[in-house]
């Protein structure tokens, strides 16, 4: 028996690729949604203008924005499809008592995260089933505001998401 080496390509009705299959079998779905956001301009320390309370991080750019579901406006990603959406949220910052990171669907919290340790990253993780037009941001909360409360250099402050499936 011979081996038959196929790569497959399926299209949308507008012609480009939607799903690849090359020889190896990997399959590659360029379209999916995906997002990194991160902060704009050069690196520095930003407030967050208030303590105790979910503050919108202000992450007004973007690595990639696979469909362009990340408003660099609001902050936010809105769900252009139903399905398991992955998110992660990684803030850098300077809390003396503590820092939170809440990663929130529709306003509502859905995952929180809490670190106590001075000038370290705090990590918020999930998978979340969204439905169209969801929208998810992510919030933080410090217990001393100041000029320095979160660091905006986008290897250690950002927020990211894909559509799993």
């Amino acid at each position: 028996m011979s081996s038959v080496l196929k790569v497959d390509t399926i299209q949308n009705t507008a012609g480009t690729s939607a799903m690849t299959i090359d020889s190896s079998g990997r399959v590659l779905t360029p379209a999916r949604p995906a997002f990194h956001a991160k902060k704009s301009g050069s690196a520095a320390w930003q407030s967050l203008g208030a303590t105790n309370t979910g503050v919108i991080i202000p992450l007004d750019a973007t690595t990639y924005n696979v469909g362009g579901y990340y408003n660099t406006s609001n902050y936010r990603f809105v769900a252009p499809v139903a399905g398991i959406y992955f998110f992660h949220a990684q803030i850098y910052h300077d809390a003396t008592s503590y820092f939170q990171v809440r990663i929130r669907l529709n306003g509502s919290n859905i995952v929180f995260a809490q670190n106590r340790d001075q000038g370290i990253t705090t990590h918020a993780t999930i998978s979340y089933q969204l439905a169209v037009n969801d929208y998810v941001d992510v919030t933080g909360a410090i217990s001393n505001s100041d000029a320095d409360d979160w660091y905006s250099d986008f290897t250690y402050s950002y927020f990211c998401g894909h559509l799993v499936g």
